[in-house]
């Protein structure tokens, strides 16, 4: 299976679609439909009057795929474009599909799910740093892009530091440069209090992000599906360390990045924000590029297709059965 999507073959286009159905099908129920927890942008934006949404359990499950194979395709033009993993493929879309199933919170369509789209259009941009001569514009537009993001879903404020360290990354120091993220993150919350002005809502504002979210905080899972995930990862340090440093400048700075973007994603996960397990959902664009370049990379067939076959096993072992255990 790696094989095939090695290559960047049309024919790849609707076998990736049949697989990102292939492994949500066995999660089509209605009870899909409960969690649609828009609560902090509904809160942030002082609508918090509004009923909750409310979808049918088929219309949530063709909502969420549609998202996540969008999601998944531009991923995968942007990766192919930056050149990360050395050769154009369908690799990325794969791992990103595979990424974006580990966990059953992760089908729930919501803020989360729609933040990958930002975190998805955060990382081009941040690509783009080291090839462009005129970064101002990239840098701003980062700024206000985490800043949106935010009012979406809070913990995405804990990002506005990778913006400082992209530019520690790519470029030599100067502050005016430092201070344009700064100043694209404050432009839309400068939009937001003229909102709330206009509203004659500046009292309530406060509460609006001070107040704790009426969200349980990050749930537990079933931590055997790490196993499969470590291995992987462990796998990939390996093949990316062989090759790091025949690598060009900016292919080695940017996987430094995804490094910063994952842990970022990791610490942000914050239960004082009301985060829960489904989260960990924005560090699949960071993990996909690292397991793509191992599979693109990877010599052993057996090895490969081996590795590949635990982790699609593993997936559909918790989603049958959550409550599985070895022990």
């Amino acid at each position: 299976m790696i094989k095939q999507f090695r290559t960047f073959h049309p024919f790849n286009i609707p076998l990736l679609i049949l697989g990102a159905l292939f492994l949500r099908f066995v999660l089509w129920d209605e009870s899909l439909a409960a969690d649609l927890s828009f609560h902090q942008l509904y809160q942030h934006l002082l609508l918090d009057h509004l009923p909750a949404l409310q979808l049918g359990g088929g219309t949530h499950f063709m909502l969420s795929l549609s998202i996540l194979i969008i999601q998944a395709f531009w991923f995968n033009s942007i990766v192919n474009t930056h050149n990360l993993i050395g050769k154009a493929s369908f690799l990325p879309a794969l791992l990103f599909i595979i990424c974006a199933n580990l966990l059953n919170s992760f089908v729930y369509f919501g803020p989360v799910q729609v933040l990958n789209f930002f975190v998805i259009w955060l990382l081009n941009e941040f690509f783009k740093m080291y090839r462009v001569q005129e970064i101002r514009p990239l840098i701003y537009n980062a700024g206000m892009i985490i800043a949106l993001g935010t009012i979406i879903y809070t913990p995405f404020v804990l990002m506005l530091p990778l913006i400082w360290i992209s530019l520690l990354i790519f470029r030599p120091f100067n502050w005016r440069e430092w201070m344009l993220g700064l100043l694209g993150f404050l432009t839309v919350f400068f939009f937001l209090g003229f909102y709330y002005y206009w509203n004659d809502a500046l009292a309530l504002s406060q509460s609006a992000w001070t107040n704790p979210v009426g969200l349980a905080p990050i749930k537990t899972f079933n931590y055997w599906i790490l196993l499969p995930l470590g291995i992987v990862s462990i796998l990939s340090f390996i093949q990316l360390r062989m090759n790091f440093f025949k690598s060009v400048v900016h292919i080695r700075k940017s996987y430094q990045l995804l490094f910063m973007f994952f842990l970022m994603a990791l610490v942000s996960a914050s239960p004082k924000f009301g985060a829960m397990s489904n989260h960990y959902l924005l560090a699949a664009a960071p993990l996909a590029v690292l397991f793509s370049y191992y599979f693109m990379h990877a010599a052993k067939k057996w090895i490969y297709e081996g590795v590949f076959f635990l982790l699609l096993a593993s997936i559909f072992i918790f989603e049958f059965f959550p409550d599985f255990n070895f022990f």
